[in-house]
């Protein structure tokens, strides 16, 4: 008589993000002919206006408080802020929302620290003293401007997620492609069959492309990403393309100087032609939406601790 086999915690763990995927590649499946075909070409001229002025569709913007200055803590600026984003600034609902997505944030990182040993270096002492000096510095950072975020009303820090929402449909790139990645979403129980998910599931493709057709840089490996991987939730939603895969690896490439446009590993069991088609899709994104720019190589920031502030006058506009 056979034995009826028992699954582990990681097995059963395993399973459920692979269902977890079918659902989502079968949810996008049957709702492809939802992305409205306008969104792309919408998102990225409505609001442009609008942005640039700092406050549209305000019946009257005279009684309304100042935008408080970019360095003013969170919890003295919430209210103005939201004053402003509720008369209908662009400028005031993007940086909100991302003042508000960073606290959350903070606030996780300051409850995850509690929980983490110090960093080591075997062997090493001097590294040793210096990083454990460096994370102390950044976890005192972390628990004070976490201390600042829980001092904003929950009403406020809900509204997160619909702020984000607002901008990227008001046509700022980097609100565009924050929403797109879906990292903004609330992963608690029944967050999958809400509206605000429906119109993610909806729009976030378009958002993507269009946040990479305003010229951000940051949207190219994402769409690496979503067209070689079903990673993540970009990567469930938009279906695997080899060709554009490889397009955006050498779009990649194109922007950051010193890079090679080479990519052996990937075009090795591709057809010639479509290896072809993919260079001259990239070179074609680089010059339409990147001007032919090159730029020097980014190293991540050692000592960052959280996502970095938006700057409202740069982050939180349409791109040149």
């Amino acid at each position: 008589m056979s034995r009826r086999r028992s699954f582990t915690t990681a097995e059963v763990a395993g399973i459920l993000v692979a269902l977890a995927a079918l659902v989502l590649g079968w949810t996008w499946w049957i709702s492809r002919d939802r992305v409205a075909p306008e969104t792309r070409s919408a998102v990225t001229t409505a609001g442009l206006t609008a942005i640039e002025q700092g406050v549209a569709g305000a019946a009257d913007t005279h009684d309304l408080p100042p935008v408080p200055p970019a360095q003013a803590p969170i919890d003295l600026a919430a209210a103005d802020l939201m004053a402003n984003a509720d008369a209908g600034s662009v400028r005031a609902t993007c940086r909100l929302a991302f003042e508000l997505l960073r606290c959350r944030e903070l606030v996780e990182r300051d409850r995850w620290r509690a929980t983490q040993a110090p960093p080591r270096r075997r062997g090493d002492p001097a590294a040793d003293a210096h990083a454990l000096k460096r994370y102390e510095e950044q976890m005192l950072k972390t628990a004070q401007d976490a201390m600042v975020c829980e001092r904003v009303p929950k009403a406020v820090q809900d509204r997160a997620e619909d702020l984000l929402a607002m901008a990227a449909r008001q046509g700022v790139p980097g609100a565009m492609l924050h929403y797109a990645t879906g990292r903004h979403l609330s992963h608690d129980a029944g967050f999958a069959a809400t509206p605000a998910f429906d119109a993610w599931l909806r729009d976030a493709p378009a958002m993507l492309h269009a946040a990479r057709d305003a010229g951000l840089r940051e949207a190219v490996p994402e769409l690496v990403t979503a067209y070689s991987t079903e990673i993540g939730f970009p990567g469930a939603l938009i279906p695997d393309d080899p060709v554009q895969a490889l397009a955006h690896r050498i779009l990649g490439a194109l922007l950051v100087e010193g890079l090679s446009t080479e990519f052996e590993m990937f075009t090795r069991n591709l057809d010639p032609e479509d290896v072809r088609k993919a260079r001259e899709l990239a070179n074609y994104l680089h010059q339409r939406h990147f001007g032919g720019r090159r730029h020097p190589p980014s190293p991540p920031d050692p000592n960052a601790v959280a996502m970095p502030l938006p700057d409202p006058d740069s982050y939180c506009r349409p791109a040149a």
